[in-house]
């Protein structure tokens, strides 16, 4: 497991969803499927309560076996509303591919040195006709004192004959069979839609949970565009002086290099970085990786249940 630190810089925004049209190959996503339908069928995934047509494996650790929420290593909190009663000694291990499309996903987006996600950390979900994921929008995590917000990155090795399109704050993604999304699942409401189709085939994701401090979140890189041109008005005085400094950089900056120079607080210019990017002013690191393309999210609605 590598221990490099994560390029925070390239970490997405709370109103980016990160898409990678392909981080499957053909032959991993054929092993993928076959073991999952052959789990299903002997019956050793587990139903989810709240759908019974969707099932999965128990949250596993990248360190092996279950993730320190599920395993009793820790006391999980009440806000947890389900932790999945499985023997340890009796999983499945999944295929070694399923390892490696998660190590492809750190390497792609960067993620290298985040902790994963203590609760529901690493996990495939097999739904099947009929089945949906409901409107919700997952608990930030706490660790040892601290909250944490969680970047879940799901990747779709199998998709449905119709239906089970992913739903982010009321944006529909129509993701291509053996591509990814990414996005904070603690931040955002969001659900799947039902799963239709005349056959037998299943909706199959794989999914990667990483813990990120709020803080980490003022790391965050931008760039002025090159063919944007600056809006004259400006919706307020922060974000007019946002438009004068970024209009003087020909280099990546970050939020907390701008709140300095502006003696802003970084959530503020963060705020008045996300109206400039909207306009088109300027974008984010994370968002022309290669590889990687970026829904930028209109968060006008409410962003609870």
């Amino acid at each position: 497991m590598s221990h490099a630190a994560p390029d925070l810089g390239r970490l997405p925004g709370i109103d980016e969803v990160l898409i990678a049209p392909s981080v499957v190959t053909e032959e991993e996503q054929s092993i993928l499927v076959r073991w999952a339908k052959d789990e299903r069928r002997q019956g050793r995934l587990v139903r989810n309560p709240r759908d019974p047509a969707t099932h999965l494996t128990p949250f596993l650790s990248v360190d092996g076996g279950l993730t320190r929420l599920t395993d009793g290593r820790a006391e999980p909190p009440d806000a947890l509303v389900w932790v999945p009663e499985v023997d340890s000694t009796a999983i499945a291990p999944v295929p070694e591919v399923f390892w490696k499309i998660r190590a492809r996903v750190v390497d792609l987006l960067g993620l290298q040195g985040l902790p994963e996600d203590h609760y529901k950390g690493s996990f495939l979900s097999y739904i099947e006709i009929g089945g949906e994921v409901k409107t919700h929008r997952d608990e930030r995590v706490r660790v040892d004192g601290s909250e944490y917000l969680v970047l879940r990155c799901n990747v779709l090795f199998q998709k449905p004959e119709e239906g089970g399109h992913p739903v982010i704050a009321g944006a529909e993604l129509n993701i291509p069979e053996r591509g990814m999304w990414a996005f904070y699942a603690t931040e955002l409401v969001h659900s799947a839609g039902d799963v239709r189709g005349s056959g037998s085939r299943a909706r199959a994701t794989l999914s990667f949970g990483f813990l990120v401090e709020e803080a980490q979140l003022w790391q965050r890189e931008f760039t002025v565009t090159e063919s944007a041109a600056v809006p004259n008005a400006s919706p307020d005085e922060l974000t007019a002086r946002m438009r004068s400094f970024v209009t003087m950089h020909d280099r990546e900056f970050s939020i907390v290099e701008a709140a300095k120079a502006l003696d802003a607080p970084e959530s503020a210019v963060s705020m008045a970085l996300g109206t400039l990017q909207q306009a088109g002013v300027v974008r984010s690191r994370s968002s022309h990786g290669p590889g990687v393309v970026a829904l930028l999210l209109s968060l006008t609605e409410p962003d609870s249940d």
